[in-house]
């Protein structure tokens, strides 16, 4: 009875713990690893297995938690008292996730993704376990990212804010900020923000431009396309030259 009573309240139930296989992944990859579950005290009836994908984006000075995308990996099954089980799982993430490594080094920002998973007990409180993971760059991505720095771009900071931009369907959107002053177009603008919309087949670039000018300053953007296969550098600089160029 009293083993009954506790894991309802959660001491003595079920358990779990997540691991992944790689726990980096590229804009819309496969995420893979193992939920292990180990029974409690009792017998327990599970309903089902989630993963809950999560951001910590900024909003208005403050941070909050946003879920951006949930995968079931386990329909409904009991665990015996201390029985232990391993539920594996391959989950393909959207295309439009921020970047969090550049290099195979964690970026320097406040924001993050995690992954919770749940585990939701019949009649119990639920069991939860909370894990970090990593996405790294595209080879569109990593490629623009460059030319930027070929071009003398002064990289400033990178954040996740919470919001949508055309073109987008995730309620967030990722801001790599860079300052002017060392490049060519340091006369027409101050600074530059881009903006990634990952695709299946390609990656859109959205460039916030804080344009110089007593009467016509201000920010305006500019976007454009790059093909997920067929690209090279020298296309892109020509891209982005020509847009700052034509401001």
């Amino acid at each position: 009875m009293f083993k009954s009573l506790f894991a309802k309240i959660g001491l003595g139930g079920a358990s779990i713990d997540t691991r992944f296989q790689n726990d980096t992944v590229l804009p819309g990859g496969i995420l893979q690893g193992t939920v292990f579950v180990e029974g409690g005290s009792i017998a327990q009836q599970v309903a089902d297995v989630y993963l809950y994908f999560k951001a910590r984006v900024r909003h208005n000075d403050k941070f909050l938690t946003l879920n951006f995308y949930e995968a079931k990996i386990a329909n409904a099954f009991q665990i015996a008292p201390e029985q232990k089980l391993e539920i594996p799982f391959s989950v393909q993430l959207p295309y439009e996730l921020p970047i969090t490594l550049i290099n195979n080094q964690p970026i320097r920002m406040q924001g993050k993704l995690f992954v919770v998973t749940d585990m939701n007990i019949d009649d119990a409180i639920d069991a939860g376990d909370e894990d970090a993971f990593f996405v790294a760059p595209s080879p569109v991505i990593e490629a623009v990212l460059q030319t930027l720095y070929e071009l003398k771009f002064n990289f400033l900071k990178v954040d996740i804010e919470k919001g949508r931009i055309e073109g987008a369907t995730m309620p967030f959107f990722q801001e790599f900020e860079y300052g002017a002053r060392d490049t060519i177009y340091a006369k027409k603008c101050k600074e530059l923000e881009v903006t990634f919309i990952p695709k299946a087949h390609e990656v859109e670039v959205v460039l916030e431009i804080d344009k110089r000018g007593f009467f016509s300053g201000g920010d305006v953007f500019r976007r454009f396309t790059v093909p997920n296969i067929g690209f090279n550098n020298a296309q892109i600089m020509s891209q982005i030259h020509q847009l700052l160029s034509n401001l």
